[in-house]
């Protein structure tokens, strides 16, 4: 499960962006092309402000491609089924 997209990269206390880009650079060395085009894909989301909705579809994404390059090449999960979910969020 993830929270808030924006808040991950906005927020410097959770993730700084040296830890981003020096992860980003590792996956360029190990990560499948489908990994790496999914990834760029949110980062292109990302930094053109779009929805939360369309963020959240391409990180899901993303998490699903590195799942197959992990070797679970026959699941049946789709980006819907990842569960994003908010800290203020009424149970």
């Amino acid at each position: 499960m993830a929270v808030s997209m924006r808040a991950l990269f906005e927020n410097e206390q959770k993730v700084s962006m040296n830890d981003f880009f020096k992860n980003f650079d590792t996956m360029h060395l190990w990560a499948s092309d489908e990994v790496m085009n999914s990834l760029n894909n949110f980062i292109d989301a990302l930094l053109a402000s779009d929805t939360q909705e369309i963020l959240q579809q391409r990180y899901a994404t993303t998490i699903l491609e590195m799942r197959k390059d992990a070797g679970f090449n026959d699941s049946k999960l789709n980006s819907n089924d990842y569960k994003f979910i908010s800290a203020n969020q009424k149970r």
